[in-house]
């Protein structure tokens, strides 16, 4: 927006102030009658007599919508109990960027305060004018008046909070935040962000923020919110912290869910596993029913619905294909996963995959039960093995599945070198380049087990070093 003049600029940047100082955000703002007001300001810039429409309190109430220091002060002349009226009168008196009157603004401010003694908002209006003086006991007792009479409203809270954290009184602030996240959980992020930025040390939020009796979703809010900081180390620690008491603490697995995640996302492959196995030993997640302990696929039989997340299978939702990860049909067990090519297309599909966790330098095999049904490509479905990290260092796959098959096994050998932590297993569908390349038909897959078979082949036996 273009402003011609100094003072079209002022009228612009006082509205725009009035708008962010003003608490009518919270909870109430002021009634407009629109045709009333163009009406009374057509008669007033005509210096005719104002026009009692509906008696005085209506007169005053249209004039509260003015912008004009002397028509609030007629209004108010017209109706001296509303409050309103001396609020915006105080708000516009406070912000006037021709003549601003500090010490008039908190009087009406005051005024609007008294006449409507239950009312929050005028008194953080109070609390507010009296900051910008520098009269800090007296903004504190502003503020204290408007959380008697709003003690379940979070916004009120943070309002409090951060003028303690300007004042330079940070226990005060702790307190204030800390009843936030009493109130509000899920206002956790704004809370961490600040206080953090503000007093530097996780361990200071942790112990002074958090409420003593933190529920375990917000407790492991604050870890993730540490890993999204980039702060992984003390997001663990944290988590470390909440691993003594999570055994007596009843949590969900979405709650860590986007901690484990983020782990895995940020290649921490081995806090991500830590704190996989502490969910299995709390049961927040559940262990297949027929576990191998040679076994590093999770969930192999596919008797588990998957969680779609984690060291579990994860289902890519992809055009063309639609995939049953419990299909009754099983080569072990009572369940598998099954692939609907649903319409023929020549496209590379990874339709389903797991994220597992390996050990550098070892040798592993890779076994899985497969059958098929009317697939038409020369490029069926396969099993494929990745190094999530770097898939130049270890790309490698079974052969395809092809036309209608039964239940038969298929597999291959790999060596994982030094730097493997983490393979990328999948049903991989490879684009075809020959005749006939569409697909189209069905595939199933069941019994999948990837176990350590011996040292890798590149090993130096005598120096026990991986060479590779």
């Amino acid at each position: 927006m273009k402003f011609e003049t100094v003072k079209e600029f002022s009228s612009a940047a006082r509205r725009r102030l009035i708008r962010v100082f003003s608490p009518a955000g919270i909870e109430f703002e002021l009634k407009t009658k629109i045709d009333a007001c163009v009406f009374l300001a057509a008669l007033a810039l005509a210096g005719l007599p104002l026009l009692y429409i509906g008696g005085k309190a209506a007169a005053a109430e249209t004039l509260a919508n003015s912008e004009n220091s002397l028509w609030l002060v007629r209004a108010i002349g017209l109706d001296p109990s509303h409050p309103a009226l001396h609020f915006r009168l105080g708000v516009l008196q406070l912000f006037s960027l021709e003549k601003a009157d500090s010490a008039m603004a908190i009087e009406h401010l005051r005024k609007a305060a008294e006449l409507s003694p239950n009312s929050g908002p005028y008194w953080l209006g109070v609390a507010a004018a009296l900051e910008s003086r520098g009269e800090t006991r007296a903004a504190q007792d502003a503020f204290h008046h408007a959380l008697e009479r709003r003690p379940m409203s979070p916004d009120y809270w943070w309002r409090a909070g951060n003028f303690y954290l300007r004042a330079g009184q940070n226990e005060a602030a702790w307190n204030h935040f800390r009843r936030v996240l009493e109130l509000s959980p899920t206002r956790s992020e704004p809370v961490f962000r600040l206080c953090l930025r503000a007093a530097g040390d996780f361990r200071l939020v942790s112990e002074h923020v958090m409420p003593l009796d933190a529920s375990p979703g917000l407790v492991l809010a604050y870890v993730d919110f540490l890993r999204r900081c980039g702060e992984y180390d003390d997001a663990f620690k944290m988590w470390r912290q909440f691993e003594s008491k999570a055994s007596k603490t009843k949590i969900t697995f979405p709650t860590v869910q986007p901690y484990i995640d983020g782990l895995i996302a940020g290649n921490r492959v081995n806090e991500a596993i830590s704190v996989w196995r502490d969910l299995l030993k709390w049961q927040v997640i559940a262990r297949p029913t027929s576990p191998s302990p040679d076994n590093a696929v999770f969930n192999g039989d596919l008797e588990q619905a998957p969680l779609n997340a984690g060291f579990d299978w994860r289902l890519t939702q992809m055009p063309f294909v639609v995939t049953d990860s419990q299909a009754p049909a099983a080569f072990h067990g009572a369940k598998s996963a099954r692939v609907d090519f649903t319409v023929k297309h020549n496209e590379e599909y990874e339709i389903l995959y797991q994220l597992v966790p390996v050990e550098p330098c070892r040798e592993y095999r890779l076994e899985a039960f497969v059958r098929s049904e009317g697939i038409t490509s020369d490029s069926g479905p396969r099993l494929r093995i990745v190094d999530a990290e770097s898939p130049e260092r270890l790309n490698i796959s079974t052969p395809p599945v092809l036309g209608t098959t039964d239940w038969h096994p298929v597999g291959l050998t790999f060596s994982a070198g030094r730097d493997t932590r983490l393979v990328r297993l999948a049903v991989w569908r490879a684009r075809s380049r020959v005749f006939p390349m569409e697909i189209s038909g069905r595939f199933w897959l069941d019994a999948v087990s990837l176990v350590v078979t011996g040292p890798h082949s590149g090993m130096d036996s005598t120096r026990q070093v991986c060479m590779q």
